[in-house]
């Protein structure tokens, strides 16, 4: 950059980004090790997967376990390699599955018109992604570069 006030300015912000980062890295390690010997102290007070609800009452939080039952899940791969053809075919139904070969066909055959296709065909704007990481080696040797000359 070649005005330096900004320059000095991105630098400082992107210093304490730097530290805000350690700082809340340091503060998850602390954070999860915390949660999990809260977890550890009431399943051997209360047991494990066992309901509990506590409220602290300077917070007016509370922490709980509910016990919830879960509905049955069929696994349909299993029905379908445990019954018969016809069975099966009894509790399903024909999907219309979209295939983009059949489609470039029925294009080129002039059985659909190319311009329902366009119509149909959006393309996203593009992303901007923003980061915030450590600098490559190829950064630092061009940085390294600029301050030597």
């Amino acid at each position: 950059m070649a005005d330096q006030p900004a320059s000095s300015v991105v630098s400082g912000i992107l210093e304490r980004l730097n530290t805000i980062d350690e700082e809340e890295t340091t503060l998850t390690a602390e954070s999860d090790m915390l949660w999990k010997q809260l977890y550890e102290l009431i399943d051997d007070t209360v047991g494990a997967d066992e309901p509990y609800r506590w409220t602290h009452p300077d917070l007016k939080k509370t922490i709980g376990r509910v016990i919830a039952n879960n509905s049955p899940v069929l696994d349909q791969d299993v029905l379908k390699a445990s019954l018969p053809t016809s069975q099966w075919k009894l509790c399903t139904k024909q999907k219309q599955v979209f295939d983009l070969g059949r489609l470039t066909d029925a294009v080129v055959d002039g059985k659909i018109s190319k311009d329902d296709v366009n119509a149909a065909t959006t393309t996203k704007p593009p992303t901007a992604r923003k980061h915030f990481k450590a600098a490559s080696k190829d950064e630092l040797k061009a940085l390294a570069t600029a301050k030597a000359s």
